[in-house]
């Protein structure tokens, strides 16, 4: 399991890390209802939510110069 010291500042917060195991989270790539199923299950998997009950944080790494 991942842990991040600056979240564990919030208890009440809590995050997961999906893997290439639960499908395609990216609307970049892919087939659209395919990427919101992969969502759904992912969501499910952890906290019984759907899509509809909170939002998603993508992250965006800058490319190593």
């Amino acid at each position: 399991m991942y842990q991040i010291r600056r979240i564990k500042k919030f208890p009440d917060l809590e995050c997961a890390f999906s893997t290439v195991s639960d499908g395609n989270m990216s609307f970049k790539f892919g087939d659209k209802k395919k990427v919101i199923k992969n969502r759904e299950e992912f969501l499910k998997k952890f906290w019984n939510l759907s899509t509809r009950d909170g939002g998603i944080l993508i992250l965006i790494f800058p490319e190593k110069q």
